[in-house]
């Protein structure tokens, strides 16, 4: 029997998200800032006759295991490329809570990519890294495919390293109020905004905080409309001690706060985790390379 593979699939966190624009197909242009988080979901796969997906974990909730699921479309997407009837048994470790704006089902279908293209694959067979296949399951998946802190732009098919980040750190928090990303934009009225500098380039802590406060995430008013649970949690992030930023990732709900050392964002994580048990609440590092 073939040894299984395990990947990790990193959360990805918005630091910025600027809404600058629409395109003729209805797709909301954007530009982001994305680096990575150590809160990562697991995928473990095995040769098999057939495409099976086992979802387990603490966020596995009721989430489907047939083809609904990005994991399995993912999986077929790869067959389909590489024109083998091969399949793969996947066992999926959730995490990373579904529909939080933190892209883990993008990030596992990316995981899926890699790890069939390492089981079915003879040859490094580019077009599997290509931007249009992994665009092909949503517009998130680019990015954790490309696996590394980035400019990213247009609806998610342009990406620009971003790699000259310092040290920081994170609390993640999620108020337990599914929101999808759909949603979101549908409410999004606000006009369009620019994109903004996104090139830092540096090693100051102080410095990087300027640079993001010049930012920020146009669809936060949006989101909050539809949860507005989601204010509670970005004012109470930002009177954490120490917390330098607070923001909304991606089309939200989770939001997070900036740190300048792994034992302030420890402190500031169990003192939010203790006033908000109903809360899902981590501290992590941000990521320039996604932990695989």
């Amino acid at each position: 029997m073939t040894a299984a593979l395990t990947l990790a699939a990193a959360a990805k966190i918005n630091l910025s998200l600027h809404v600058v624009g629409r395109r003729n197909d209805g797709y909301h242009k954007l530009e982001s800032l994305i680096g990575f988080t150590d809160v990562s979901d697991v995928l473990t796969l095995r040769e098999a006759a057939e495409i099976r997906l086992t979802v387990v974990g603490p966020e596995s909730g009721t989430i489907e295991c047939d083809d609904r699921n990005l994991v399995v479309q993912a999986a077929r997407l790869v067959q389909s490329h590489l024109g083998v009837s091969n399949g793969v048994d996947m066992t999926l470790e959730k995490n990373i809570p579904v529909a939080a704006g933190l892209g883990g089902g993008s990030a596992d279908a990316a995981a899926t990519v890699s790890g069939c293209l390492a089981l079915w694959s003879t040859s490094d067979d580019e077009i599997l890294s290509d931007v249009k296949l992994a665009s092909a399951l949503g517009a998130d998946v680019p990015i954790c495919r490309y696996g590394g802190a980035a400019q990213v732009s247009g609806i998610g098919e342009t990406i620009t390293s971003a790699a000259n980040w310092p040290a920081a750190w994170l609390v993640l928090v999620n108020p337990r109020v599914p929101l999808s990303t759909a949603s979101v934009f549908s409410h999004f009225d606000e006009p369009f905004g620019s994109a903004g500098r996104q090139d830092f380039k540096g090693s100051d802590y102080a410095e990087f905080i300027t640079f993001l406060n010049g930012l920020e995430n146009n669809l936060t008013a949006a989101a909050i409309d539809l949860a507005p649970v989601i204010q509670d949690a970005l004012d109470e992030i930002a009177a954490l001690p120490k917390c330098a930023l607070a923001r909304m990732s991606g089309s939200g709900p989770t939001c997070f706060g900036l740190f300048g050392s792994p034992e302030s964002a420890q402190a500031a994580s169990q003192t939010l985790a203790s006033a908000r048990p109903e809360w899902w609440v981590r501290p992590s590092a941000l990521q320039i390379k996604s932990p695989r």
